[in-house]
Parts: C-alpha cells; sequence; structure tokens
C-alpha cells in the first residue's frame, strides 16, 4: 500500500509539475523530450510522429490546428506492454498555450493549463510503469500550440481529418476536439477497442459543473460503469453527462460532413462530446473526461485531476480481484 501510494503520488506530481511550467518551457518540443525521457526511464516503447509523418498520414485536424505556430506540431505514442490482453489507449489533449486562434480570446491567462490532459497521459503511464501494472497502454499525446498567424487557419475554412471526414471551422477556439479527433482514429487504426480521453475542452463544462466535478461521457454503460467504481476508489468526483444525437444536430453544415462547434450557447460540453463521439467507430468503447474546471486551481496550479481513477479504472480487475 506505501508503495502504491509512492508511485502515484509520484506520477500525480510529475504530471503537475509539467502542467505548472510556463509555455515557454513547456512547448511541444518539450513535451515530446518529456515522453522520450520517461520512456527510456522505464523502458516503454516511444513513437514520435512529427510534422512530415503527420502530412503523409493527412491528419487534417492537428495540422490545421498547427498552422498558426512556428512550432511543428506532434502525435506522441507511448506503449506499455506488461499483459496479455489487448491494448486500451489513453489519450491526452496536449495544447500547450491557446490563443483561440484567428477566434482570439478576451483572456488567454491561465491557458498553459490547455495542456493538463497531456501532462496526466505521462502521469499515468509513469506511475503503471513503476508499479508494473498487468496491463497493455497506448498513452498518446497529439500537442501544438493554437496560435494567430498569417498561416493559421481561420472560421469558414473546411479541413479533411485523419479519419477522412470534412469539418467546416466554426470557431478556431474549438481546437481541442480538432486534436483529439485525429488522435483517436490513430489509436483505433492500431486495433484498439477500449479509449480514454483527458481533455481541458470546454467552457460550458465549467459552467455547468464548476471546479468541483469532472465531465463523463461514454457510448458504453458497461464501460461507464467500471469507470464509477475507479472514481469511487479513487476518492474522486465526475459526473456523467449527456451524449444525445440532438447534440449532434447542433453542428449540421452545408460545406461539410459536420462543423466543430454550434456557434452559440447551450449544452457545449455535450455538443463536444457529441463531435468527438462521431470519430469512434462501431465497437469500440470511449469515455471521455473534460477536465476544463478540475484540471487546474483556478490558474493557480495544477490538480492532476482523474489521473488515479485512470490508473484504478486499468488495474480495475487486478484491485478488485484483491
Amino acid at each position: 500500500a506505501i508503495n502504491k501510494g509512492i508511485n502515484l503520488g509520484n506520477g500525480i506530481n510529475y504530471a503537475r509539475k509539467i502542467s505548472d511550467l510556463p509555455s515557454n518551457l513547456m512547448t511541444p518540443y518539450d513535451l515530446v523530450k518529456e515522453a522520450k525521457k520517461l520512456a527510456q526511464q522505464y523502458n516503454m516503447e516511444c513513437t514520435i510522429l512529427d510534422k512530415d509523418d503527420l502530412e503523409k498520414m493527412n491528419a487534417g485536424g492537428i495540422l490545421s490546428v498547427n498552422k498558426g505556430s512556428d512550432i511543428p506540431a506532434y502525435l506522441i505514442c507511448l506503449k506499455y506492454t506488461n499483459g496479455t490482453g489487448p491494448y486500451s489507449a489513453v489519450i491526452g489533449k496536449g495544447i500547450t498555450f491557446d490563443s483561440g486562434g484567428y477566434n482570439i480570446k478576451k483572456n488567454s491567462y491561465g491557458m498553459k493549463y490547455d495542456m493538463c490532459g497531456g501532462a496526466d497521459v505521462l502521469g499515468v503511464m509513469q506511475i503503471l510503469a513503476a508499479s508494473q501494472a498487468k496491463a497493455n497502454v497506448y498513452g498518446i499525446i497529439p500537442t501544438t500550440e493554437n496560435l494567430v498567424s498569417d498561416k493559421a487557419y481561420k472560421p469558414q475554412d473546411v479541413i479533411t481529418t485523419l479519419s477522412k471526414k470534412t469539418v467546416e471551422i466554426v470557431s478556431t477556439d474549438a481546437e481541442g476536439r480538432l486534436i483529439l479527433c485525429d488522435a483517436i482514429t490513430y489509436v483505433q487504426q492500431l486495433g484498439v477497442k477500449k479509449i480514454i480521453d483527458l481533455a481541458t475542452l470546454t467552457g460550458a463544462c465549467v459552467s455547468a459543473l464548476g471546479d468541483v466535478y469532472t465531465g463523463v461521457f461514454s457510448n458504453c454503460d458497461e464501460y461507464y460503469d467500471e469507470f464509477v467504481q475507479a472514481l469511487q476508489i479513487s476518492d474522486e468526483k465526475g459526473w456523467r453527462l449527456p451524449l444525445d444525437s440532438e447534440y449532434f444536430e447542433k453542428l449540421k453544415s452545408t460545406s461539410a460532413d459536420f462543423k466543430n462547434s454550434a456557434g452559440k450557447p447551450g449544452g457545449g460540453a455535450s455538443v463536444a462530446a457529441n463531435f468527438l463521439e462521431a470519430f469512434i467507430e462501431e465497437g469500440t468503447q470511449w469515455l471521455h473526461l473534460d477536465i476544463a474546471g478540475s484540471a487546474d486551481n483556478d490558474g493557480t496550479g495544477a490538480t492532476g485531476a482523474m489521473i488515479r481513477s485512470v490508473v484504478n479504472m486499468i488495474n480495475l480487475k487486478t484491485i478488485v480481484k484483491k
């Protein structure tokens, strides 16, 4: 129990430390360095897909968000192998700074925390490796900055994602879902059938739940019920919010398969989750954790929210047996 506590504490504090670093000291370059260092320390496989790789793959979601930045985008893929079953995946949003793009934010203070989901994935992978968990897990982090420049993507652009689905850009500030959808497609191409993503995705989730509860979405009741057990074991707070086709109707587009934002207030966290669900293939179980409110203490420090719960979710069968 002491060793478990030490491993959890170290992993959570590691994620907090990375998240708290200023955005000029924790760029996509630096996040890649952290992933490589972690992989080397714990003998994990590490694949870094750079901008050339992403262009060859036609990963238009990540590449479009990256257009305004001088620092290239990356898709970080850590692979932890210590089990006999299939691989699951934990995906974290890695926007190291979010200006909002051409839909520029009124106040971007605190936007260094827009990569907390990515930092949480590194924390999860460290804990799994340090504790030698009996599991096979991919840790995936799509990472870029979202900035304004003469090359940046614009409202009403139409992009083609890795899945080949086209998206009309309503808001360049709805960028997290664009990098996540490519990461979701990528892990499904690897054969993954169980996915958890963590993302500081929507202000709407903060409006709904504040900084107390994490918003939880799932396309599978059984998978969600397992996560409820993990939340209880972890003493963390999550609240299930609805996925519904009526929310997806708000994303209808006349120039693409669908839009990236409804463009007006109302159910924004569910609209964003429904956007992501459009990239989930039949037979894939998926949990989306919107940590926009719970990831940091009002801009004064990262929390590492949901790391314990994700680790315990992965270890759930072992925990229940014990």
